[in-house]
């Protein structure tokens, strides 16, 4: 699976309010999946929609860093400029 449809779905996600909308895309992006039959990176797709990294019998103690910390850190180390509200 290509990241970028990945991106495209949180964006889409992002940018409604609506639950049965949220559901109908998630839907069609799992029927392309099925259809697709790319089931490899599934589990890790389930986790970065429940807002994880990993599940929580592997998830790590936390570190405690706040997350303007880590926007700052990840703009710093990735030379993409975060936006500013």
């Amino acid at each position: 699976m290509r990241f970028k449809a990945l991106a495209i779905l949180f964006s889409e996600l992002e940018s409604t309010t609506k639950r049965l909308e949220m559901t109908d895309k998630l839907s069609l992006f799992f029927e392309n999946i099925k259809r697709s039959n790319d089931f490899k990176e599934l589990d890790k797709i389930i986790y970065l929609l429940q807002g994880q990294l990993v599940s929580n019998i592997k998830q790590f103690p936390k570190i405690g860093i706040a997350e303007k910390m880590i926007i700052e850190a990840l703009a710093l180390h990735s030379g993409i400029e975060k936006k500013k509200n």
